[in-house]
């Protein structure tokens, strides 16, 4: 059988290697012929062109509120573009610069809790994705936090718009439809944890509370959820120690200082910090909450059928580690934390891998 190293795609569900590549190969027969229609259909420059959107102006007080700014302006307004969408356009009385846009950004926006996350291509450093957050929380025990978001559209390439851009003295906010009007609710901590199994030589962090507990039939592979009110280098600092023990007690050859090497082709050990967005953590801990009301199911399409696992469950405890992966939260839950450890019982498939990577 071969190694399975399992993901957690962008909609939050855990998905095998073997399926992650599957997934690749039909998107890559697919999306060009898709972004062709696009680029033949809509101009990528004017996208990301000097362009203020033209549009029927609509009112809607609230958006005009929440996004008034804090410097000098002539108006402020909201206009419904083409294919449902809408933005917000000020008008400043004076051109606006790099330092004036970023000082919005920044403390306007931030105090009424609205964030921006961008991610930019690693070869040229354009931007690849833009996401704008508009959060409230609800109550502190159990930590639950509504949002509502809007992201920039995506074009070829793995190129994106920005959701926030100047034009002259014209600041345009793109919000699509329904921004600030349709919220998500997410337990990010929850009061009382579920019953699941501690994970065997790694253990539960201190705190933390148990989100789910999970096999997936045939792989003989077990997903350990934990959520915790801790910084993610702390947790990191905390396994480091019992993983690297690990991998010496079993024989794996796999130093600490391989664990940041993140290459999909390969399998993934050792412990691993990554970040979690809002939006991403709501669909992901809701399918968590499926698996853990379900005694059989699947968690996406044709995928493996899995079974939960409870306290009751008898498991082996000389399984292989084969990673222990930390998401840190942003912003408006930058003080949580949720972990993953993925723990192989099949006894033949570890001693394989160990000889593999002993032999690298």
């Amino acid at each position: 059988m071969d190694q399975q190293t399992f993901l957690i795609t962008r909609a939050g569900e855990p998905m095998s290697m073997r399926s992650f590549l599957k997934q690749i190969i039909q998107s890559a027969l697919t999306v060009p012929l898709v972004l062709a229609f696009l680029w033949g259909t809509t101009s990528f420059a004017e996208s990301f062109g000097d362009s203020v959107p033209k549009g029927d102006e609509v009112r809607d007080p609230y958006l005009e509120k929440l996004f008034s700014p804090e410097f000098p302006f002539e108006t402020i307004k909201i206009i419904a573009a083409k294919d449902e969408e809408k933005y917000v356009i000020i008008k400043a009385k004076q051109n606006l610069t790099d330092e004036i846009k970023n000082r919005y950004e920044k403390e306007t926006l931030r105090k009424r809790k609205i964030i921006i996350t961008r991610h930019y291509r690693a070869k040229d450093k354009t931007l690849a994705f833009c996401e704008m957050t508009l959060y409230r929380i609800v109550s502190e025990m159990p930590y639950v936090v509504e949002f509502s978001n809007v992201r920039g559209k995506q074009w070829p390439e793995n190129r994106s718009d920005d959701v926030l851009r100047q034009v002259g003295q014209y600041l345009i906010i793109f919000v699509s439809d329904n921004f600030g009007s349709a919220f998500k609710k997410v337990v990010v901590y929850p009061e009382k944890e579920n019953s699941c199994l501690d994970p065997p030589i790694a253990g539960k962090y201190p705190g933390s509370k148990s989100i789910a507990c999970y096999e997936y039939e045939g792989d003989k592979i077990i997903t350990f959820v934990l959520a915790a009110k801790a910084k993610a280098v702390d947790i990191y600092n905390h396994y480091r120690d019992k993983i690297r023990k690990h991998y010496e007690e079993t024989g794996l050859n796999f130093p600490e200082s391989k664990w940041k090497i993140q290459d999909i082709r390969g399998p993934q050990f050792g412990v691993k910090m990554t970040t979690i967005r809002l939006s991403e953590l709501g669909p992901f801990l809701n399918l968590m909450e499926i698996v853990m009301k379900q005694d059989v199911t699947q968690l996406y399409h044709h995928g493996p059928e899995l079974k939960k696992l409870t306290k009751s469950t008898q498991i082996p405890t000389n399984g292989l580690i084969l990673s222990v992966e930390i998401n840190k939260g942003d912003e408006p839950i930058s003080d949580y934390s949720f972990i993953k450890i993925y723990y192989s019982v099949n006894s033949d498939e570890n001693k394989r891998i160990i000889g593999k990577m002993n032999n690298q």
